[in-house]
């Protein structure tokens, strides 16, 4: 998938012109991928809030968020839980990169839901995953 993009200013002869952004989007993923999957790849894993794990707060967090055609989040919300783990996990999910569900091998936007069990007494060494 390739997006392109016309933008001012370029300046040719201290003149603004349009100029033009290309970004092309490769996406490895198998044709029959029916919903979005987290990119582990490009995505930083969760790290513990460092108030939660000093307070001793654990919890289950599950996040549903609409992901388009180029693996972007979009309208995240998120389950009951802790506030701190509630904020952690929707800011997580909200920023990663996914492979968009593909139909007919095309991309197209879809529900992912994400789930982290966050654990106080392996926050290290989980990264937030369970």
């Amino acid at each position: 998938m390739t997006y392109s993009s016309t933008f001012l200013p370029a300046y040719q002869n201290n003149v603004a012109t349009p100029g033009t952004w290309e970004k092309t989007y490769t996406f490895h993923a198998s044709p029959d991928l029916t919903t979005p999957m987290l990119d582990k790849a490009h995505t930083p894993p969760p790290h513990y809030p460092e108030a939660a794990d000093a307070a001793g707060i654990s919890g289950h967090i599950t996040v549903l968020c609409q992901i388009d055609q180029i693996g972007a989040a979009h309208d995240c919300i998120v389950s009951d839980g802790p506030p701190i783990l509630k904020r952690a996990s929707l800011a997580y999910f909200s920023l990663a990169r996914y492979y968009p569900a593909l139909r007919d091998g095309k991309p197209v936007t879809a529900q992912y839901r994400g789930n982290i069990t966050w654990d106080t007494t392996h926050p290290v060494d989980q990264q937030g995953f369970h």
